[in-house]
C-alpha cells in the first residue's frame, strides 16, 4: 500500500491544483456575472427599448420620465392617491400603477424623439442618433460658449446649458428641420384645402372683428379647488343668477370659486389665442347684451355676456389659403409620425423595471 501511494502521489496533487483552479474560475466568473448583472441595472448605456432596432439608453429616457413626471404624479393625486405616502408609485388606478403610466408616458414620448430622429438619419439631416452623439454635441457647445465669454463675445441664452434643456431644443430644432424638410410632401391639395375650409375655417371672421364680453367661470382640478361635476353645479346656480339678472362682479364676489374677467376678443377663430378659442366660439352669432350657456374653457366652466361687438366680414378660401396649407402640414406632419409609431416594433427591456425603479424615482 505504501508503495503504490507514492507512485499515485503526484497525480493527486495535479487533482488538486485543477479542483482549486477550476474552483476559482467559477468563483470568478460568478462574481463577473454578478458584477454585469449590478450594471446592466444602473450603467448609464443601459437600453430602455428599442424602436425597429434602435435603442434608447436610460440617460435619453430619462429626459423623458423628466418632462411626464409631474403630470403623472397630480393626475394620480387626482385620483385619490397620497404622494407622501411610500407605496405612492406602486398603488394601481384601474388596474394600472402610478410607475407603470410613468414607463408608458415616456416611452410614447422617448419613442417619438427616436422616430423623428430615425427620419432626420434618413434624409440626412444630420449624421449620427446615438446619445453619445448627442452628448458630444452638448459637450462643444458649453465649450464654444465659454470660449465666446473668455473673449468677449456676445451668446444668446443661458452661458451654459444643462444637458435636459440642450436635449429638448435640440429634439425641437430637428423635429422643424425635418417638417420643414418633408413640407412639399405634407400639404394639402386643393381638393383637401378645400374641404379643410368647408370643416373648419369658412366662418373665420377677418381681424377687423371683435367681441367684448364679461365672462365668469369656475376653474376646477387640477387648476383650480373643485371637482368638475361641483364646478358645474355651481356654475348652473350661477347661471340662473346671471339670467336673473345681476351683476357679473356681484355674483363672482359672492362666490369663493367664482372668477369675473372683462375680455376683449379679436374674432379670428382660425389664427386666435388658443386661450380664447372656447370663448370666441361661444360668442359666435350672439348679438351685444346675450348671455350665453355654460361652455367648457381652459380646465374651467364658464358663461359670458357680450357687452359690445364689431361686425366682421368673413375671410375668403383665397384668404386663408397660406394659413390652411401652413395648418395642414404640421396636422398631417403628426399624422405622418403617429403612423410610423404605430407601425414601429418597440421592445422593451425585461429588466426596465427594477432598472428605472432604482435610478429614476
Amino acid at each position: 500500500m505504501k508503495n503504490k501511494y507514492k507512485a499515485n502521489k503526484p497525480f493527486v496533487k495535479i487533482a488538486v491544483v485543477v479542483t482549486c483552479v477550476l474552483i476559482a474560475v467559477f468563483l470568478f466568473v460568478a462574481c463577473q456575472a454578478e458584477a454585469t448583472n449590478t450594471a446592466d441595472s444602473t450603467d448609464e448605456n443601459f437600453v430602455v427599448f428599442t424602436v425597429d432596432g434602435e435603442p434608447v439608453t436610460l440617460l435619453e429616457f430619462s429626459h423623458s420620465v423628466g418632462h411626464v413626471r409631474s403630470h403623472v404624479i397630480s393626475s394620480y393625486i387626482v385620483a385619490g392617491l397620497d404622494f407622501g405616502a411610500p407605496d405612492f408609485w406602486h398603488t394601481p388606478i384601474d388596474g394600472i400603477t402610478a410607475f407603470e403610466t410613468l414607463i408608458q408616458e415616456a416611452t410614447s414620448r422617448a419613442a417619438r424623439i427616436k422616430v423623428i430622429q430615425m427620419q432626420a438619419l434618413e434624409h440626412e439631416l444630420i449624421d449620427a442618433i446615438s446619445y453619445d452623439s448627442f452628448m458630444a454635441a452638448f459637450i462643444e457647445e458649453n465649450e464654444r460658449r465659454e470660449d465666446t465669454l473668455a473673449a468677449g463675445g456676445v451668446i444668446f441664452g443661458p452661458q451654459q446649458y444643462n444637458a435636459d434643456l440642450f436635449f429638448d431644443i435640440r429634439a425641437a430644432d430637428l423635429e422643424a428641420a425635418l417638417r420643414t424638410f418633408l413640407t412639399p410632401l405634407m400639404g394639402g391639395t386643393e381638393e383637401e384645402l378645400q374641404a379643410f375650409f368647408d370643416e373648419e375655417w369658412q366662418e373665420t371672421p377677418s381681424e377687423a372683428g371683435w367681441v367684448l364680453i364679461d365672462k365668469l367661470y369656475v376653474p376646477y382640478m387640477p387648476s383650480g379647488y373643485l371637482f368638475r361635476e361641483e364646478a358645474y353645479d355651481l356654475m348652473q346656480a350661477v347661471l340662473l343668477q346671471a339670467q336673473a339678472g345681476e351683476d357679473f362682479r356681484d355674483i363672482a364676489e359672492a362666490h369663493r370659486s367664482v372668477n369675473f374677467r372683462e375680455q376683449m376678443l379679436a374674432l379670428r377663430r382660425g389664427e386666435g389665442n388658443i386661450g380664447q378659442r372656447a370663448s370666441i366660439q361661444a360668442s359666435q352669432g350672439m348679438d351685444t347684451g346675450f348671455l350665453s350657456e355654460i361652455y367648457e374653457d381652459q380646465q374651467s366652466l364658464a358663461i359670458l355676456l357680450i357687452t359690445d361687438r364689431n361686425d366682421q366680414e368673413y375671410l375668403t378660401f383665397d384668404d386663408l389659403w397660406v394659413i390652411m396649407q401652413r395648418h395642414m402640414t404640421v396636422r398631417n406632419f403628426a399624422i405622418f409620425i403617429d403612423d410610423i409609431l404605430d407601425n414601429a416594433e418597440i421592445n422593451m427591456n425585461d429588466n426596465v423595471k427594477e432598472a428605472l425603479a432604482e435610478i429614476l424615482l
